[in-house]
């Protein structure tokens, strides 16, 4: 494995937690049969928990192996990030009087990631090593 910073290892715990409330909240819409998806999507509501609890799996993946599974195209995570916005904006339904607010914590976090992606800020110091090391040519004379 690698080593972290301190920094680097509070970020991570922290992005880690976030995600795991993520998948209790799906979870426990799904205990409580509560309808996440819009007037025309009713039939769809348990494949989007799933799909809520999938992406929330795979936030964890990213916060644990960070360098492992992102692709290292920031524009293509962008407009996958972009997508799932606007999925969660179209498709999932926010309901106050029976506690689901699954739109809008969804949109929250992508629209958090689309911002600090691109800064690098979620960027290990040892992935960037790794990365540096990979583009270095080495001219022999």
């Amino acid at each position: 494995m690698w080593q972290l910073s301190l920094k680097e290892g509070i970020i991570k715990f922290f992005i880690a937690v976030i995600w795991v409330g993520l998948i209790w909240y799906v979870v426990w819409l799904y205990m409580q049969w509560s309808i996440v998806a819009g007037q025309n999507f009713v039939q769809y509501n348990v494949s989007f928990l799933i799909l809520a609890l999938i992406l929330g799996m795979y936030l964890i993946w990213i916060s644990v192996f960070t360098y492992l599974c992102l692709p290292d195209n920031r524009w293509s995570l962008m407009m996958l990030w972009i997508a799932i916005i606007w999925i969660a904006e179209v498709y999932f339904l926010d309901n106050p009087e029976v506690h689901v607010y699954l739109a809008d914590i969804l949109k929250l976090v992508w629209v958090i990631l689309v911002i600090v992606w691109p800064s690098k800020a979620l960027v290990s110091k040892a992935y960037e090593e790794k990365k540096f090391e990979e583009e270095i040519e080495i001219i022999e004379v």
